[in-house]
């Protein structure tokens, strides 16, 4: 399976079902998204409407009128703000062989609360994360030969977990840019902690298979041992340029893609 972003068809990765969760998740608010914007038509929106109520299965106590009301009511609402709960945080794991999920039992709970509407539900994403869990991907948007190794590498030493790197889909970027999944703010900012220069941080929904994007630019003088510290990377030719292979077994990806193929 593959997913179309920054320009490019990329390998998803190999999270299964929980990463197909993200893939409907972003079909649905895409959909959504297409719906909306024909609604604005009365003739288009009853058009919507009538295929719906046609294909769909309704509780008796649905009305055609309720339906319309519903449609109305939703005309308003921007499919980019409504939040997606789910997967459970999970991270991989081997056992008895076996290739298995493993909750993050803090996150997980959490996720339920907040899932369930209740009043000790966490608003944000807890400070103590560990920096394995936090998967990376790295792109060069200078075109400066070596720069996504050397962050790879860095990243790798740092204990993060690498997912792919490769180039950006344009070579434009003035500076060190860091871009996070919806809900991965935090991971953002615990990343740029390793990035000399303070990169910026935005949030990117079209992220897929990893938490946060780290895309290098001109400034880039590779990850420091940690929040505060030195390069651990230096930026010389001495480097060493291969990247270590990315583990096997990786953290539940978060997200959403911006297409999706199927290889036969």
């Amino acid at each position: 399976m593959q997913r179309f972003e920054s320009g490019k068809w990329r390998s998803a990765t190999p999270a299964g079902d929980l990463d197909r969760i993200n893939m409907q998740q972003d079909f649905i608010r895409r959909m959504f998204g297409k719906a909306r914007s024909k609604a604005a038509n009365p003739l288009t929106l009853r058009s919507l409407i009538d295929t719906g109520v046609a294909n769909v299965v309704m509780d008796d106590q649905l009305s055609l009128g309720d339906v319309k009301q519903l449609a109305q009511s939703f005309k308003s609402l921007d499919p980019n703000v409504v939040e997606m709960l789910g997967p459970i945080p999970t991270i991989g794991a081997m056992k008895n062989g076996a290739s298995v999920q493993l909750l993050k039992d803090a996150e997980a709970t959490a996720a339920m609360d907040r899932f369930l509407g209740s009043s000790a539900a966490v608003k944000d994403t807890p400070t103590n994360i560990p920096v394995s869990s936090v998967r990376v991907r790295v792109l060069n948007g200078s075109g400066v030969g070596g720069q996504a190794s050397k962050a790879t590498a860095g990243l790798t030493k740092a204990g993060f977990t690498v997912g792919d790197s490769g180039d950006a889909q344009a070579f434009n970027y003035t500076k060190t840019a860091i871009k996070y999944a919806h809900g991965q703010k935090a991971e953002a900012q615990l990343l740029q902690s390793y990035v000399p220069g303070t990169p910026t941080i935005t949030e990117d929904r079209t992220i897929s298979g990893a938490d946060v994007v780290l895309i290098t630019g001109p400034n880039f003088n590779g990850i420091s041992a940690g929040p505060g510290g030195a390069s651990s990377v230096p930026t010389t030719a001495t480097t060493a340029t291969t990247a270590p292979a990315a583990p096997t077994t990786l953290p539940v990806a978060k997200g959403a893609p911006v297409g999706v193929k199927c290889d036969p």
